[in-house]
């Protein structure tokens, strides 16, 4: 069985997951335990997050239940910061990165089965070096977070939170109870029905 993970690498330094959590509108529980590498590697359950605290930033694993595509990264790029989401299925053979400087997408690049399937941006030169995409995230993973998550010792402590789901900003709320009032008027009487 081989290595299948997803997540992002933020060049953020920060000791926990509150910060990172704040900056991209995700509710998360508190630390509720620790992991080791290894450990978060295979066994993530679904709605888990494990952070890795690294040299220059961090890796935030996730599991299946955390709206991995649909979660905005850039606050994470910001001020000089890089981030990188990716996702990386040795057994499904789907490789996917997406790669951030300073609050721009600079690259996009989605593999199945060795076959480019995506791709949007200008080529990164660690591309044109001839490896394969399972290495190119590594060494963009290495690149932002100052760590190769496969060259850290698998007994390198983690730790483990819940997604608890996005945070509604007050604008969306807003909309949402305009949207419910129009709904809650309407359901009452069709409009044809003005008597």
């Amino acid at each position: 069985m081989g290595v299948n993970i997803m997540g992002f690498a933020t060049s953020i330094k920060t000791n926990d997951l509150t910060e990172i959590a704040k900056k991209i509108n995700i509710k998360i529980s508190e630390k509720f335990g620790s992991w080791t590498l290894e450990q978060a590697m295979s066994d993530i359950q679904a709605d888990e997050l494990c952070f890795i605290k690294t040299e220059n930033g961090a890796i935030i694993l996730v599991g299946d239940a955390f709206p991995i595509m649909e979660t905005k990264l850039r606050p994470l790029s910001e001020n000089e910061n890089k981030v990188l989401r990716f996702m990386y299925g040795e057994t499904s053979m789907v490789f996917l990165f997406e790669y951030q400087e300073n609050g721009k997408v600079l690259r996009i690049k989605s593999v199945y089965n060795y076959e480019t399937n995506a791709e949007k941006g200008k080529t990164l030169e660690i591309e044109f070096s001839g490896i394969e995409i399972e290495e190119v995230i590594a060494e963009l993973i290495q690149k932002v977070s100052g760590d190769n998550i496969f060259a850290l010792e698998l007994d390198y402590k983690v730790q483990r939170y819940r997604y608890l789901g996005k945070v509604e900003n007050k604008e969306s709320l807003s909309t949402t109870n305009i949207e419910n009032q129009i709904n809650h008027y309407t359901s009452k009487k069709p409009w044809w029905k003005f008597w």
